[in-house]
């Protein structure tokens, strides 16, 4: 059965999830020369503490994806974001393992590559940002959880440029405001089809934000 639907936070929860999000991306850091894999349960539980003490529909929304036949309500649970639909919840666990086999190997070039101990140069920073980029985007496009997908998704990038002794240059809650970072949001909900160039606009932004936490 459909369940009821969860589109947005209780705004009494702002401070709840900034504070959670806060203890998550410390933790993450604490965490990130262990260079360990991301796996469906890594997300989920991230989930589960990014909402732990916040008010939801249902109780199960919390650290299960779409689709998931241990929450009724989420078994046929579908989304759209601005018009697009994400994936539908029967194919919502395949499409999040594809994900993450791929940022697995592209993963897997980047450590034998970068030390644990130094800092990317310009070039791997470049490819660093373009692969956060495409992972935002498509856990987006996806959309796993009935809501907390974009704030996940910056989570992920979070932890991709921990791991890389990068700082965290995207807010995770409150979404960011600049319109830029919207815009490209939009783009990376386009059709797989356009490849590359739908990531390359978010890379730019992801960049941006970077130069300037940076600064000269």
């Amino acid at each position: 059965m459909a369940g009821v639907p969860w589109n947005d936070d209780d705004p009494a929860d702002a401070g709840v999830i900034a504070a959670n999000a806060l203890a998550l991306v410390r933790q993450i850091h604490a965490d990130s020369s262990a260079r360990a894999s991301l796996t469906p349960e890594v997300l989920r539980d991230w989930h589960r503490r990014l909402y732990a003490g916040c008010s939801v529909p249902v109780p199960g929304y919390v650290g299960h994806f779409r689709g998931d036949s241990g929450v009724p309500e989420l078994v046929d649970y579908e989304v759209q974001v601005d018009g697009i639909l994400g994936a539908r919840a029967a194919v919502v666990e395949t499409r999040v393992g594809s994900l993450l086999t791929a940022l697995s190997q592209a993963l897997a070039g980047f450590d034998a590559q970068i030390r644990v101990e130094t800092v990317p140069d310009r070039a791997e920073i470049r490819a660093i940002l373009l692969l956060g980029a495409r992972v935002h985007g498509e856990w987006v496009r996806i959309h796993p959880f009935a809501n907390g997908n974009g704030r996940t998704a910056r989570v992920i990038v979070a932890w991709l440029a921990l791991r890389y002794n990068l700082p965290v240059f995207l807010n995770i809650t409150p979404r960011p405001t600049a319109s830029d970072y919207a815009a490209a949001a939009q783009i990376s909900m386009g059709s797989p089809q356009q490849g590359q160039d739908r990531d390359d606009s978010m890379a730019r932004v992801f960049a941006h934000m970077l130069r300037t936490l940076l600064g000269p």
